[in-house]
């Protein structure tokens, strides 16, 4: 990274979460080809293949809430805590 990358992304760290995806978004929608085209068609497939089973009311979908709950009690499983928080 050049340093004067690196300053605008410094400076660019100072802004909102939401400010930094809209600036991730526009920056993303200014590239004029898509960087891997494989990698674009196969989201798109895949994408489009689980709307179609939401849709249909095939796919078991969870709250961000507990979304959440099971990473983090998969993460502190993986660092061996225990639900009372002891090792």
């Amino acid at each position: 990274m050049t340093t004067l990358l690196k300053k605008i992304a410094d400076d660019l760290m100072r802004l909102s979460p939401g400010e930094r995806l809209e600036l991730a978004d526009t920056l993303y929608g200014s590239v004029e080809e898509p960087l891997d085209s494989e990698i674009e068609a196969a989201w798109e497939k895949e994408l489009d293949c689980r709307l179609d089973e939401y849709e249909a009311g095939k796919a078991t979908v969870l709250s961000a809430e507990e979304v959440h709950v099971r990473i983090q009690k998969a993460l502190d499983e993986a660092r061996g805590i225990s639900s009372r928080g002891q090792r």
